[in-house]
């Protein structure tokens, strides 16, 4: 699968599921610099830390939960 479609699979299944994730994915960007180099690299480590922050959302999210019912 391409990289950039990857994205924004990654990225339209974090609105859907756990959009309140959406104002933290704005500022988990590549990082800026006077000359930015978007590559291959970049592009997968921000997937990766997208992906990583909706599946640690989803964990915790499950704990809570789980943590509230049993009360």
């Amino acid at each position: 699968m391409e990289l950039n479609t990857e994205i924004l699979e990654t990225t339209a299944k974090i609105q859907e599921n756990y959009p309140e994730l959406t104002k933290f994915a704005d500022v988990m960007t590549i990082p800026v610099t006077e000359a930015p180099e978007i590559n291959t690299k970049s592009l997968k480590e921000y997937n990766d830390s997208l992906q990583a922050m909706a599946t640690g959302y989803a964990n915790s999210s499950k704990k809570y939960i789980v943590a509230r019912v049993g009360l």
